[in-house]
């Protein structure tokens, strides 16, 4: 039978994986008029709205590039039985690299816009040729929402586990190879660890154990928004984009308002932008403390059942 934390690690999993299937059709969404008509239009329900992505198309259900990094994370932990740097490299280069189906360049045009098929994240492209040569901590010199794809599988299995901040930072840096990156991707970690070792969502606690280091700062300024229940104007103002730190504040002060796992979806999908990023950073977080990831959503996300299965399986592997 599994245990509570065994329970929770599952349902981080699986929350993140499906937030970002939710979101994933209003993706990348920044003419706030436009995204005001779609959400108008899904009269109070966005996720999983029809195909609205002005820069690539995929079906509805289908992961984002960060939902399908997650499930390359999860996949990878699951067969290996525990984080191997070498095969998780080796893994990203095989998923997104030229025999994938991520193969095709990006448009370079706005007129050639959206592309057929999943869009390929820049610091991924910019670390395949030192993937391909076995050089797995030497990826970009960026500093984007992409840790969480790496860092919400890791903490499930690794929660408790003195190594799991080492392995957060070798998996950060295959794609992401900068210290901003890396120090938010550990800090999102120990909030994501505490939440599913305790089941509580302590993010007072957190920050002020938090180094003293760029992301104390950023978290400081959310704290001081966490009042203000006007999610988009928050986002707007860090950054509705992918880049750090405005997306991980984003994401905090989504958690900081208090509501369940759908409606914080709901809440940050609809802020636009960079919304399949925060909504994988709320989902996780929202999921391991309470759980509520609904069986329609998941039956929606087109790879639910397998992150199902899989994030029990990953979550065995705590024994």
């Amino acid at each position: 039978m599994a245990s509570v934390i065994q329970k929770r690690a599952a349902q981080a999993v699986v929350g993140g994986l499906v937030a970002d299937a939710a979101a994933s059709p209003l993706h990348w969404n920044y003419n706030r008029e436009v995204l005001d008509e779609h959400l108008k239009e899904a009269n109070g329900k966005p996720e999983f709205f029809k195909w609205s992505v002005p820069f690539y198309t995929l079906s509805v259900g289908d992961f984002s590039c960060y939902g399908d990094q997650g499930f390359n994370m999860l996949q990878n932990l699951v067969e290996n039985k525990g984080f191997d740097l070498a095969k998780y490299g080796q893994s990203i280069y095989d998923s997104f690299g030229p025999s994938s189906p991520y193969k095709n360049p990006n448009p370079s045009s706005r007129e050639d816009m959206p592309k057929k098929g999943p869009w390929l994240n820049s610091n991924i492209s910019q670390s395949l040729e030192n993937l391909k040569a076995g050089k797995y901590q030497e990826g970009s010199d960026q500093a984007e929402s992409d840790i969480y794809t790496k860092v919400i599988p890791l903490t499930a299995l690794y929660a408790g586990n003195p190594q799991l901040s080492t392995y957060v930072e070798q998996a950060v840096r295959t794609t992401l190879n900068t210290d901003r990156a890396v120090n938010a991707a550990v800090a999102y970690s120990q909030l994501l660890e505490k939440v599913i070792l305790t089941g509580e969502m302590d993010i007072q606690g957190w920050y002020d154990a938090l180094p003293q280091n760029n992301v104390k700062d950023e978290m400081k300024a959310v704290l001081a928004k966490k009042d203000d229940s006007n999610h988009n104007d928050v986002v707007k103002e860090f950054g509705v984009a992918c880049s750090l730190p405005g997306n991980m504040q984003g994401g905090i002060h989504c958690v900081l308002q208090g509501k369940n796992f759908t409606d914080s979806v709901r809440l940050t999908l609809s802020a636009g932008g960079g919304n399949c990023a925060r909504s994988m950073c709320v989902g996780a977080l929202v999921a391991a403390q309470n759980g509520g990831v609904s069986e329609d959503w998941i039956k929606r996300t087109n790879k639910g059942a397998k992150v199902t299965k899989l994030a029990q399986s990953l979550s065995e592997l705590r024994k």
